[in-house]
């Protein structure tokens, strides 16, 4: 458990606020590696992380996933200055529960750019139970939805976890809705940034989005002429997030909170790619996360080739970035 911790923790201590969690603080959790320390104290790792990283050696792992427990981390690196996404694709839970496979947080050189909701309260009479349902929504997660319904049962189904230097793969499907399931797959691209395609299959009919929630200050862009929103930090440390779909795709803005603890709240900005599904055919959004460290956001266009086809799995595009060329190329397990 310990180790497990580490996997899915961020640089400065913290671990996402995923369902009834609350946000923690690095002294407390330095406090608990110490005991741990003391109770292995020949184990490099927990030694590092007791003591701040004075002794002992970091993992000598990078991305990991929990696939039994449904948590897989992207990483770069061990400092802070990594790039780090943690996402939920669990089994079946209960109470602490939320319906939100697929949910994330990205942290990228000491930012966590998109905290989970978190949970606000834990539970009580109607009142309560009603602002504890608000961030149980699945649109308030950054997952996709049909028509703002919420998940009916989160049963993720792992199809592919592979790790390496130029990319690493997450796939899996979730039985999100009744003749409708999401299959999500991440693509961790270069160790810098990510690539996701989410396909809706199935027979069910109606309006499917794909919701993304930022830090309370990132004062972004919306430029809804080209499906895209940009964090705009002075310090030069933002992100990207675009639609590079070819078919219609909207922009909608959403309304946006988070709780880091216990009875607080926050205000914060969330938006949707939205687009209608009219019949049985698989629907399908393609997203990029893209950091980038100047005042202005990048330009990124998506071409797909010929032999592309994101139904058998075969994914073969080039991604134009500010004029340079990337080659993405993948064979998806299905």
């Amino acid at each position: 458990m310990i180790l497990a911790t580490i996997s899915f923790s961020f640089p400065d201590y913290t671990y996402p606020v995923f369902s009834d969690a609350k946000l923690v603080e690095k002294k407390e959790m330095l406090k608990s590696y110490r005991k741990w320390a003391a109770a292995f104290p020949d184990h490099k790792i927990i030694q590092y992380y007791a003591t701040d990283g004075k002794e002992g050696t970091p993992p000598a792992f990078l991305s990991h996933g929990l696939t039994t427990s449904g948590f897989y981390t992207f990483r770069n690196g061990w400092d802070k200055d990594a790039t780090v996404m943690v996402l939920k694709a669990s089994p079946p839970g209960a109470f602490h529960a939320q319906p939100d496979n697929g949910t994330f947080e990205l942290w990228i050189k000491g930012r966590n750019f998109t905290p989970d909701a978190g949970c606000y309260v834990y539970a009580g009479d109607s009142a309560i139970m009603k602002l504890r349902d608000w961030y149980r929504q699945t649109r308030v997660h950054s997952t996709l939805t049909l028509n703002n319904k919420n998940m009916v049962i989160t049963k993720a189904h792992l199809q592919q976890w592979e790790t390496g230097k130029a990319l690493d793969i997450l796939r899996y499907t979730n039985p999100s809705y009744d003749n409708l399931t999401h299959q999500r797959t991440v693509l961790f691209i270069d160790q810098k940034y990510f690539l996701i395609i989410d396909r809706a299959i199935g027979k069910a009919t109606g309006t499917l989005g794909v919701h993304f929630q930022l830090k309370e200050n990132s004062n972004p862009v919306f430029d809804r002429k080209h499906n895209s929103v940009y964090t705009t930090y002075s310090d030069g440390n933002n992100l990207l997030i675009k639609n590079l779909n070819k078919d219609a795709v909207t922009l909608q803005e959403e309304e946006g909170k988070v709780s880091y603890a216990y009875r607080q709240e926050l205000e914060r900005p969330a938006f949707v790619f939205e687009k209608k599904k009219k019949d049985a055919s698989a629907q399908t959004f393609v997203s990029i996360l893209y950091p980038f460290g100047n005042e202005k956001a990048p330009v990124i266009e998506l071409k797909e080739h010929k032999d592309n086809n994101y139904n058998t799995g075969n994914i073969s595009l080039t991604l134009m970035i500010d004029g340079r060329q990337a080659n993405v190329k993948a064979k998806l397990s299905h």
